[in-house]
């Protein structure tokens, strides 16, 4: 009988262990989740979460184990320890917003058509923020620009539409106008 309550003291402070770990686990994952949270909030983004149901504040009770009779102990069996899970590191700096594509020097060989010198991407950002989301118009500034026989003429002819010439995108474009003119 001494034995048996041994071993289930054992077992007591076994679980006992447990629920410590657990309750340490639940601690690091919420600084974790807190973690998370700043983040998002430094970023501006409205995150789209299900609200959690509150919990109480009251602690939580062992359950007491059943102790069995003398006639219906059965030999004891060591429990499993349950694994841990391992808690990702936080990260120390939040992530950083991409910065704006910066002009590249002119690489390549001239090209006769402009077209093929912009790439996917850029054929985007500049028929948004040049042309105003206007493809047919940036279609057609780009027929006029093939036509023409310099660089300096180019650069006169889109002088008509007042860009914003200190802007990323137009250094860009510019950089598209060299590369057709082989400058």
């Amino acid at each position: 009988m001494k034995e048996q309550l041994i071993n289930i003291a054992e077992y007591i402070e076994s679980l006992e262990q447990r629920i410590d770990a657990l309750e340490k686990a639940n601690i690091a994952l919420q600084e974790v989740i807190n973690g998370l949270q700043e983040q998002i909030d430094n970023l501006n983004i409205e995150p789209e979460m299900p609200e959690e149901p509150e919990t109480p504040e009251e602690p939580i009770m062992p359950v007491e184990p059943e102790i069995p009779e003398e006639s219906e102990v059965e030999p004891e069996v060591e429990p499993e320890t349950p694994e841990i899970p391992e808690i990702p590191e936080q990260p120390e700096e939040p992530a950083k917003p991409e910065p704006k594509p910066q002009p590249e020097p002119v690489v390549g060989q001239a090209v006769a058509d402009i077209r093929k010198a912009i790439s996917l991407g850029d054929r985007f950002l500049f028929q948004r923020e040049l042309f105003a989301g206007k493809g047919e118009q940036m279609q057609q500034v780009l027929d006029d620009i093939n036509s023409l026989s310099s660089l300096d003429e180019a650069i006169s002819y889109i002088g008509q539409f007042g860009w914003n010439t200190d802007s990323t995108t137009y250094e860009l474009f510019i950089n598209v106008l060299k590369r057709r003119f082989n400058h």
